[in-house]
């Protein structure tokens, strides 16, 4: 079982004193979470300047030059599956802790271009080609990013694997208030005039800086010990690990399906709510804020409940449902008077069913996969939901409610989501019984 080769790493770690025990799991979750949190943090400021960035690098109307800025956001997703594929392959056989390394190098790489991009009116069409370049490695880095980060994880320690995993996703979620915030520090600092010219570039120098950092962390961790167990029978090829995963990875897929909604709806949320609800942009910045903070309280708080009282089962199936029946109430209730304070609610509520799916859906995927090949299955799995269902749906969520009018037109997608999630758990329960087993 897979569970059990995740155990291996705790069992053998059980002879070390405390002192060093807390100290190493401390390091092992600093290391994870510094490239979950640089992800996070240039995707969102991505697409919370995305209406900068249309102006600056697309010369078309607003809302034409906001969906073209939006496709390239989508775009990059499609290099996720590959780099899933090449860097996991890379870590099941050279090690978690060298595609973790891997992963944060080319991330910081694509921030610098962004952030050192000249504007379309100095270099004409070779500005958005280099926008989009940069988020194509951005993507093919991000492919295996969570992937590796949760497997590096959960096979430190099993017993806690759940609340390990909600501290790795706590750190995108912190990542969400950085880049809120420094939205609106930006906002309110500068002039319209001097954000489009320059300021807008910050953040995404301050991510080429943290990735060298972050670097360094990671390649002054331990590798786990599971890893080093399967390293002498490590495969060395896709078609290999495919052969053996890929129904699995298919359904994990879907599993992923409804939080990868959830998260990019949080992206979406500040344009929409300038662009459709008529809302100062300061406001969408805040409820962010909001949202970035419930996921870094909720996240190692669902990992605990489903670690020491809920089955994967249960708790999966309350926050898929949670999520289905609450989407559309709370964006109707929202159009009919919109305000701050009703979009913070909004955001914490589903921002809470969102932590307790995924960190589920990814204590799944570490008890499905085996160790020989896990990191490429567990990556496989995550891209390709990012890929499908989180890459366009900042597009999806606009072209919907531009071609309705409907501001709540975005919860048909999240509810689309769901739907189409709850028939691969039902597939997964008779063939895998830990699924439904508490603790």
């Amino acid at each position: 079982m897979a569970g059990s080769e995740t155990d291996e790493g705790q069992a053998r770690a059980e002879g070390a004193a405390p002192g060093e025990r807390k100290t190493g799991k401390l390091r092992t979750l600093i290391a994870a979470g510094i490239g979950t949190a640089l992800e996070g943090f240039d995707m969102v400021i991505f697409a919370y300047m995305a209406m900068v960035i249309a102006k600056v690098f697309f010369p078309a109307s607003q809302t034409n030059a906001l969906l073209m800025t939006f496709a390239v956001f989508g775009l990059s997703f499609v290099a996720r599956p590959l780099g899933a594929m090449v860097i996991g392959v890379y870590g099941d056989w050279r090690g978690r802790r060298a595609a973790l390394s891997l992963t944060l190098v080319l991330m910081g790489l694509g921030s610098l271009m962004i952030g050192l991009m000249p504007s379309h009116a100095s270099i004409g069409i070779l500005a958005p080609i280099g926008i989009l370049a940069a988020r194509l490695l951005q993507g093919f880095a991000a492919g295996a990013e969570q992937g590796s980060a949760s497997v590096f994880v959960a096979e430190q320690d099993g017993r806690r694997r759940s609340e390990r995993i909600g501290w790795m996703l706590a750190a995108f979620g912190l990542t969400g208030v950085l880049a809120a915030g420094a939205s609106t520090l930006l906002a309110v600092s500068f002039t319209p005039t001097a954000l489009e010219e320059w300021a807008w570039r910050l953040p995404f120098l301050f991510g080429a800086i943290v990735a060298p950092i972050g670097w360094y962390i990671r390649r002054r961790t331990e590798e786990t010990e599971a890893f080093k167990t399967a390293e002498k029978t490590a495969p060395k090829s896709v078609r290999e690990i495919l052969g053996k995963n890929l129904g699995r990875i298919l359904v994990v897929m879907f599993l992923y399906s409804p939080g990868v909604a959830i998260t990019y709806l949080m992206i979406y949320l500040p344009s929409h709510s300038v662009a459709s609800l008529g809302m100062a942009p300061a406001a969408g910045y805040a409820a962010g804020l909001a949202s970035g903070l419930t996921l870094g309280v909720c996240a190692p708080l669902m990992g605990l409940i489903r670690d020491r009282f809920l089955s994967s089962r249960t708790l999966w199936l309350f926050s898929t449902l949670a999520i289905g029946l609450m989407v559309w109430p709370l964006f109707v209730w929202l159009a009919a008077a919109p305000s701050l304070e009703r979009l913070v609610v909004l955001q914490i509520a589903l921002t809470i069913a969102s932590a307790a799916q995924t960190v589920t859906t990814t204590t799944i995927v570490n008890d499905i996969f085996p160790v020989r090949g896990r990191l490429t299955a567990a990556s496989l799995s995550s891209a390709a939901a990012f890929t499908l269902f989180g890459g366009f749906a900042p597009l999806i969520y606009s072209a919907l409610t531009s071609s309705t009018g409907d501001p709540a037109a975005p919860s048909y997608y999240v509810i689309l989501t769901v739907i189409v999630a709850l028939p691969p758990l039902f597939w997964l329960l008779p063939r895998f019984p830990a699924i439904g087993a508490r603790g």
